[in-house]
């Protein structure tokens, strides 16, 4: 299971394996089976958006903000590993067409992070 309480070095350790099929994990994890628009799927969402951001993969990134309907601002907006948002990542990896798709879909460029820092410092 991945947590939202990670360390940042923890977040550089994630390996993902092919695609998470959330009936499959165990109740135990923080992210759990639950219908859309709950906390838990909204963090998942954001958690996959995440991980595009930080490939750079931009069409599978926009069709799952889409996927986020109403709640997208939400969602880009969540702070997750070290507070840290998928534009933070974006940028951190050098995808600036990505950062700059996120920025279009309204992601908040003050957001912090656990080291106070902007995603655009």
């Amino acid at each position: 299971c991945l947590r939202a309480d990670s360390n940042e070095d923890d977040f550089n350790d994630v390996i993902v394996v092919g695609e998470l099929d959330l009936k499959d994990m165990p109740a135990s994890c923080s992210t759990q089976r639950s219908g859309a628009g709950t906390a838990s799927s909204l963090s998942a969402l954001a958690r996959q958006i995440d991980m595009r951001a930080k490939e750079g993969d931009i069409e599978e990134m926009k069709r799952l903000i889409a996927e986020a309907g109403t709640d997208h601002q939400e969602v880009l907006n969540l702070p997750l590993w070290s507070y840290r948002t998928p534009l933070h990542t974006a940028a951190r990896h050098g995808h600036f067409a990505t950062a700059s798709e996120l920025i279009r879909a309204n992601a908040n460029v003050n957001a912090k992070s656990r080291l106070s820092r902007a995603p655009l410092h």
